[in-house]
């Protein structure tokens, strides 16, 4: 099965075509150390021209370098190079289940999973349950990450924060004897022609709402997303500021505060 998918993408980039649209259900990655994900999926569809090919399950293996993702099926790999100056440099691992995988090539991405933990070089983030779909603006011409900045829509019931992350928070809004923030609630990203709209749930003494107004937009060239805070609110008061203060001084890898605006360099 592994040489059959390879020899539709051989031919497909032979006859300089470019992978239309692929879809996987019910992935499992697992992480096998040193930097190596194992990927087992179902309901595989690949297509690109008139080529088209699916199988019931595949199993892969992806690898997280310095500079470049590989997917690899067997002894065919196909790779994604990246600045290796960013968050995927600072990538370990990767590992969850449930993931369901769907792409249409300037058109759709929607991704949905049960579980994921994404472990960073300092840092690791645990989303029990998480969905994304990025639509395209028909007023637009966009390809890939393009979708995400115009019609986007993500949502997670809650997202675990490390230790080290709660610390940073507990030292960055020290309000009297606590143990900080440990998870993020009820977390909504809604984007529509660069206009972003986030709103998210947190207990630090009692829980409160934050909502954040701004204007996202990616640069291509350095691999960087900028987020141009408008405003950001708890109830009425206004906490951008504060936000975009002690974001700065918490001095984290990849990130960076420029006036209003949060650079993260992927």
């Amino acid at each position: 099965m592994k040489e059959l998918i390879m020899v539709f993408f051989f031919f497909a980039c032979a006859h300089n075509y470019a992978v239309d649209s692929f879809t996987f259900k019910h992935a499992s990655l697992s992480d096998t150390g040193a930097n190596q994900v194992f990927i087992e999926a179902q309901d595989l569809f690949l297509q690109s021209g008139f080529l088209s090919f699916q199988n019931p399950s595949f199993q892969a293996d992806l690898f997280l370098g310095l500079d470049s993702l590989s997917f690899s099926l067997g002894e065919n790999v196909i790779s994604y190079q990246h600045n290796g100056a960013g968050v995927l440099s600072s990538l370990n691992s990767v590992s969850g289940t449930g993931l369901n995988v769907n792409y249409q090539k300037e058109h759709l991405i929607s991704l949905s999973s049960q579980s994921l933990q994404i472990n960073l070089a300092k840092s690791q983030v645990n989303i029990p349950q998480f969905s994304l779909r990025c639509e395209k603006n028909y007023t637009k011409v966009l390809r890939d990450f393009g979708l995400c900045l115009e019609v986007a829509k993500f949502y997670a019931p809650i997202i675990n924060l490390d230790q080290l992350t709660t610390q940073k928070l507990q030292e960055a809004f020290p309000l009297g004897e606590t143990k900080g923030i440990k998870d993020l609630e009820e977390i909504s990203i809604s984007i529509f022609n660069g206009q972003v709209y986030l709103t998210f749930k947190a207990r630090f003494l009692f829980q409160w709402k934050v909502k954040v107004l701004g204007n996202a937009s990616f640069n291509q060239e350095n691999m960087t997303l900028n987020l141009k805070i408008n405003s950001a609110k708890v109830g009425i008061l206004s906490i951008k500021r504060t936000l975009l203060k002690k974001l700065a001084e918490a001095n984290i890898k990849n990130v960076q505060v420029v006036g209003d605006t949060i650079q993260l360099k992927i």
